[in-house]
Protein backbone atom coordinates (compact mmCIF):
# COMPACT_ATOMS: atom_id res chain seq x y z
CA UNK A 1 0.00 0.00 0.00
CA UNK A 2 1.63 3.57 -0.73
CA UNK A 3 2.25 5.86 1.80
CA UNK A 4 -0.11 8.86 2.42
CA UNK A 5 0.33 12.35 2.99
CA UNK A 6 -2.16 13.48 5.68
CA UNK A 7 -1.58 17.34 5.58
CA UNK A 8 -3.33 19.93 8.51
CA UNK A 9 -3.11 23.87 7.89
CA UNK A 10 -3.64 25.14 11.36
CA UNK A 11 -3.36 28.80 12.41
CA UNK A 12 -5.30 29.86 15.76
CA UNK A 13 -7.12 32.67 16.29
CA UNK A 14 -6.67 33.74 19.81
CA UNK A 15 -8.88 36.63 19.78
CA UNK A 16 -9.28 37.12 23.55
CA UNK A 17 -5.39 36.38 23.86
CA UNK A 18 -4.39 38.57 20.83
CA UNK A 19 -6.26 41.84 22.07
CA UNK A 20 -3.11 42.13 24.48
CA UNK A 21 -0.55 40.67 21.82
CA UNK A 22 -0.66 43.17 19.46
CA UNK A 23 -3.81 42.68 17.70
CA UNK A 24 -2.26 39.84 15.98
CA UNK A 25 -4.54 37.38 14.39
CA UNK A 26 -3.66 33.14 14.36
CA UNK A 27 -6.22 31.49 12.75
CA UNK A 28 -6.89 27.57 12.14
CA UNK A 29 -8.37 25.77 9.76
CA UNK A 30 -8.30 22.03 8.87
CA UNK A 31 -9.51 19.56 5.92
CA UNK A 32 -12.27 17.53 8.31
CA UNK A 33 -15.89 19.07 8.54
CA UNK A 34 -16.43 19.40 12.06
CA UNK A 35 -19.85 17.36 12.71
CA UNK A 36 -22.62 18.99 15.34
CA UNK A 37 -22.43 18.56 18.55
CA UNK A 38 -19.58 18.80 21.49
CA UNK A 39 -16.76 16.04 20.13
CA UNK A 40 -13.18 16.15 19.46
CA UNK A 41 -12.51 14.09 16.62
CA UNK A 42 -10.00 11.78 15.67
CA UNK A 43 -7.79 10.62 12.98
CA UNK A 44 -4.75 7.40 13.02
CA UNK A 45 -2.65 6.87 15.52
CA UNK A 46 1.45 6.40 15.75
CA UNK A 47 2.65 2.28 17.01
CA UNK A 48 5.10 3.40 19.07
CA UNK A 49 7.24 0.82 21.15
CA UNK A 50 6.55 1.28 24.78
CA UNK A 51 9.05 3.02 26.57
CA UNK A 52 10.86 4.39 23.57
CA UNK A 53 11.20 8.32 23.54
CA UNK A 54 10.27 10.26 20.36
CA UNK A 55 13.05 12.10 18.44
CA UNK A 56 11.31 15.67 17.93
CA UNK A 57 14.04 18.22 16.18
CA UNK A 58 13.56 21.69 16.21
CA UNK A 59 15.00 23.41 13.17
CA UNK A 60 15.73 27.18 12.49
CA UNK A 61 15.50 28.24 16.60
CA UNK A 62 18.25 31.43 15.74
CA UNK A 63 14.82 32.73 15.08
CA UNK A 64 13.29 32.45 18.74
CA UNK A 65 14.78 33.56 22.19
CA UNK A 66 15.50 31.54 25.34
CA UNK A 67 11.63 32.05 26.62
CA UNK A 68 9.92 31.34 23.28
CA UNK A 69 12.23 28.17 23.08
CA UNK A 70 11.29 27.23 26.75
CA UNK A 71 7.57 27.86 25.67
CA UNK A 72 7.42 25.91 22.72
CA UNK A 73 9.31 23.02 24.57
CA UNK A 74 6.60 23.25 27.82
CA UNK A 75 3.39 22.68 25.35
CA UNK A 76 5.24 19.40 24.96
CA UNK A 77 7.08 18.33 28.41
CA UNK A 78 5.45 19.55 30.93
CA UNK A 79 3.74 17.50 33.63
CA UNK A 80 1.62 20.24 34.89
CA UNK A 81 -2.02 20.06 36.10
CA UNK A 82 -4.57 23.39 36.24
CA UNK A 83 -7.82 23.43 37.84
CA UNK A 84 -10.26 25.30 35.90
CA UNK A 85 -13.87 26.06 36.90
CA UNK A 86 -15.98 24.53 35.09
CA UNK A 87 -18.74 27.42 35.06
CA UNK A 88 -16.61 30.36 33.28
CA UNK A 89 -16.07 27.86 30.63
CA UNK A 90 -20.07 27.17 30.51
CA UNK A 91 -19.60 23.55 31.23
CA UNK A 92 -20.92 23.16 34.86
CA UNK A 93 -22.77 24.18 37.56
CA UNK A 94 -20.36 26.95 39.90
CA UNK A 95 -18.48 25.04 42.63
CA UNK A 96 -17.42 22.28 39.81
CA UNK A 97 -14.36 22.10 38.37
CA UNK A 98 -11.98 20.36 35.76
CA UNK A 99 -8.59 19.64 35.41
CA UNK A 100 -6.59 20.18 32.25
CA UNK A 101 -2.90 19.55 31.33
CA UNK A 102 -0.38 22.06 30.15
CA UNK A 103 1.56 20.05 28.00
CA UNK A 104 1.21 16.42 26.04
CA UNK A 105 3.98 14.31 27.88
CA UNK A 106 1.59 14.78 31.26
CA UNK A 107 -1.95 14.16 29.22
CA UNK A 108 -0.10 11.17 27.21
CA UNK A 109 0.52 9.66 31.15
CA UNK A 110 -2.99 10.61 32.07
CA UNK A 111 -4.28 7.34 29.33
CA UNK A 112 -2.41 4.85 31.43
CA UNK A 113 -0.44 1.54 29.66
CA UNK A 114 -3.76 -0.11 29.09
CA UNK A 115 -4.60 0.79 25.34
CA UNK A 116 -4.31 -1.36 22.29
CA UNK A 117 -1.42 1.03 20.73
CA UNK A 118 1.13 2.83 22.33
CA UNK A 119 1.39 6.25 22.08
CA UNK A 120 5.01 8.01 21.97
CA UNK A 121 5.05 9.21 25.61
CA UNK A 122 8.51 10.55 26.37
CA UNK A 123 9.98 13.27 24.14
CA UNK A 124 13.78 14.30 23.45
CA UNK A 125 13.70 17.80 21.86
CA UNK A 126 16.69 19.19 19.95
CA UNK A 127 17.72 21.44 18.45
CA UNK A 128 18.93 20.80 14.22
CA UNK A 129 20.04 22.01 11.30
CA UNK A 130 18.28 19.05 9.42
CA UNK A 131 14.38 17.40 9.29
CA UNK A 132 15.89 14.53 11.74
CA UNK A 133 13.47 12.71 14.12
CA UNK A 134 9.90 11.20 13.79
CA UNK A 135 8.40 14.81 14.85
CA UNK A 136 10.18 18.02 12.86
CA UNK A 137 8.99 21.80 13.84
CA UNK A 138 10.52 23.85 11.38
CA UNK A 139 10.32 27.70 12.64
CA UNK A 140 9.90 30.40 9.68
CA UNK A 141 10.10 34.03 10.23
CA UNK A 142 7.37 33.82 6.70
CA UNK A 143 4.18 34.26 5.99
CA UNK A 144 2.23 31.01 4.78
CA UNK A 145 0.50 32.24 1.35
CA UNK A 146 -3.19 31.67 3.27
CA UNK A 147 -2.46 33.62 6.10
CA UNK A 148 -1.97 30.08 8.62
CA UNK A 149 0.70 30.24 11.18
CA UNK A 150 0.90 26.33 11.88
CA UNK A 151 1.16 23.47 9.14
CA UNK A 152 1.18 20.16 9.87
CA UNK A 153 1.72 17.02 7.62
CA UNK A 154 1.61 13.42 8.79
CA UNK A 155 3.02 11.13 6.66
CA UNK A 156 0.90 7.56 7.22
CA UNK A 157 1.03 4.27 6.22
CA UNK A 158 -1.49 1.34 6.82
CA UNK A 159 -3.62 3.64 9.90
CA UNK A 160 -0.29 4.48 11.11
CA UNK A 161 1.68 7.89 11.31
CA UNK A 162 5.38 7.05 10.67
CA UNK A 163 6.16 11.35 11.10
CA UNK A 164 5.14 14.22 11.45
CA UNK A 165 5.81 17.90 10.16
CA UNK A 166 5.30 20.82 11.87
CA UNK A 167 5.89 24.44 10.31
CA UNK A 168 5.40 27.71 12.29
CA UNK A 169 4.96 30.66 10.26
CA UNK A 170 5.44 34.48 11.66
CA UNK A 171 7.63 32.81 14.97
CA UNK A 172 9.31 36.27 15.03
CA UNK A 173 6.10 37.87 15.71
CA UNK A 174 4.89 35.23 18.00
CA UNK A 175 5.22 36.01 22.19
CA UNK A 176 5.98 32.94 23.94
CA UNK A 177 2.61 32.57 25.39
CA UNK A 178 1.01 32.12 21.41
CA UNK A 179 3.86 29.96 20.72
CA UNK A 180 3.26 27.84 23.49
CA UNK A 181 -0.66 27.52 22.93
CA UNK A 182 0.20 27.08 18.47
CA UNK A 183 2.30 23.87 19.64
CA UNK A 184 0.25 22.50 21.93
CA UNK A 185 -2.74 23.02 19.35
CA UNK A 186 -0.08 21.41 16.66
CA UNK A 187 0.98 18.82 18.84
CA UNK A 188 -2.53 17.35 19.35
CA UNK A 189 -2.69 16.96 15.44
CA UNK A 190 0.72 15.14 15.41
CA UNK A 191 -0.37 12.84 18.14
CA UNK A 192 -3.78 11.82 16.00
CA UNK A 193 -6.10 14.25 17.00
CA UNK A 194 -8.10 16.41 14.32
CA UNK A 195 -10.43 19.42 16.00
CA UNK A 196 -13.08 19.85 18.00
CA UNK A 197 -16.37 21.17 18.00
CA UNK A 198 -16.35 23.33 21.55
CA UNK A 199 -15.44 26.98 20.93
CA UNK A 200 -13.51 27.05 24.22
CA UNK A 201 -11.30 23.71 23.34
CA UNK A 202 -7.54 24.01 22.73
CA UNK A 203 -8.81 21.70 19.66
CA UNK A 204 -10.89 24.06 18.42
CA UNK A 205 -10.28 25.20 14.70
CA UNK A 206 -10.11 28.86 15.67
CA UNK A 207 -8.61 29.50 19.29
CA UNK A 208 -10.42 31.83 20.95
CA UNK A 209 -10.28 30.60 24.56
CA UNK A 210 -8.92 32.36 27.42
CA UNK A 211 -7.90 28.70 28.92
CA UNK A 212 -5.66 26.79 26.06
CA UNK A 213 -4.94 23.92 27.79
CA UNK A 214 -5.07 20.22 27.20
CA UNK A 215 -8.87 18.74 28.16
CA UNK A 216 -10.31 16.01 29.89
CA UNK A 217 -12.41 15.56 26.99
CA UNK A 218 -8.78 16.07 24.45
CA UNK A 219 -7.60 13.06 26.82
CA UNK A 220 -10.47 10.94 26.29
CA UNK A 221 -10.24 11.51 22.73
CA UNK A 222 -6.71 10.36 22.72
CA UNK A 223 -7.30 7.25 24.88
CA UNK A 224 -10.10 6.30 22.06
CA UNK A 225 -7.65 6.73 19.17
CA UNK A 226 -5.04 4.59 20.50
CA UNK A 227 -7.38 1.71 21.49
CA UNK A 228 -8.06 2.17 17.93
CA UNK A 229 -11.06 4.21 17.09
CA UNK A 230 -9.46 6.28 14.80
CA UNK A 231 -11.28 8.19 12.01
CA UNK A 232 -14.50 8.90 14.59
CA UNK A 233 -15.41 11.28 17.47
CA UNK A 234 -15.10 11.27 20.98
CA UNK A 235 -18.50 12.83 22.76
CA UNK A 236 -16.91 14.89 25.48
CA UNK A 237 -18.84 14.42 28.83
CA UNK A 238 -18.32 18.43 29.98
Amino acid sequence: MPINEIVFDYVPDFDKIVESENDMELKSSYVVENLRGDVVQTHVNWKWAKDSPINVSVLNTHLINDEQMDSLKDAILSMDEITLDDFSLHKGPKGSTSVYNSGWQGAVTQIGDNTLYVPPSTFNIFESDIAEGSIVILLESGSHPDGYTGYTKNTVDNNEILKSYVTIYDVDSLSASQLNTIIMHEFGHVLGLAHSTDPEDLMYPVIKTDYPYISECNVDALEALYNGNTRTTVVCEK
